[in-house]
């Protein structure tokens, strides 16, 4: 997902059943940059910027049939899924709450302003968490008509959240000068700042198992243990294996 470097973006579904030897399967070219994609089941669907949410049926990995796009004019930063309900980061529009039960014709449900640009969003339970260069933004969307709206806001100066992952009652943000940043958000309405991890260019984060995954814009990963979220640990720091390469 992304851009190769030389004006060509989309995305790639890899096998990755040998992980020592991963393969590409399928290749999707868009005329905008993919930012964000999230898979349910067996759909894809595709942040695609100002092309929209392009949804893909991803059975045959091999040969994905296009179900439909999704555009609501604005650009479509990341998604979200819950239940048959996606939760689009749509830029200056904030938020959008689309019906997603028929893929092939998605309508919106509900929508709510976000202060500033919405970069990255993750859909859980009857909240949204919404992040950019005006921070963090913790939306209810328990009813989403009328309008959701914003119930707190978590920022630091200066910066731009690049990514954001959610486990538990806490949220991890990243930003390429802070590094990481966890929250608790046990209380929605109050979140607080739990541990602090310097990690200059630190770019995407995931959690999984207790681990924090972090890639970074200067060719490495990082991995930390967050099992206690308010003491992060480095568990391992490996730099990106083919530009080892490329300098031998």
């Amino acid at each position: 997902m992304g851009s190769d470097g030389a004006g060509n973006s989309g995305i790639q579904i890899i096998d990755v059943s040998n992980p020592e030897n991963p393969m590409v399967c399928y290749t999707l070219n868009t005329s905008n940059l993919a930012t964000g994609i999230t898979v349910d089941g067996n759909i894809a669907y595709i942040a695609g910027r100002y092309q929209g949410m392009i949804i893909l049926d991803i059975t045959n990995p091999s040969q994905p049939s296009h179900l439909g796009v999704f555009n609501p004019g604005r650009a479509v930063q990341d998604i979200s899924i819950q239940g048959t309900t996606a939760c689009l980061a749509n830029e200056l529009n904030g938020v959008l709450l689309v019906d997603i039960s028929d893929p092939a014709n998605p309508s919106v449900i509900g929508t709510c302003d976000t202060p500033a640009f919405a970069f990255r969003v993750a859909y859980r339970e009857n909240h949204a968490f919404v992040a950019g260069n005006g921070g963090l933004h913790i939306v209810n969307v328990s009813d989403p008509l009328p309008s959701p709206c914003v119930i707190s806001s978590w920022q630091e100066p200066g910066t731009q959240i690049s990514s954001l992952a959610y486990w538990a009652n806490s949220l991890c943000l990243v930003d390429a000068w802070m590094g990481l940043r966890i929250l608790d958000i046990t209380d929605h309405t109050m979140p607080v700042l739990q541990a602090e991890y310097p990690l200059m260019g630190a770019y995407q984060v995931q959690v999984l198992n207790n681990k924090a995954y972090i890639v970074n814009q200067f060719g490495s990963y990082d991995i930390l243990d967050v099992s206690d979220p308010a003491i992060p640990r480095l568990w391992a720091h490996t730099w990106d294996w083919i530009r080892q390469l490329s300098r031998q």
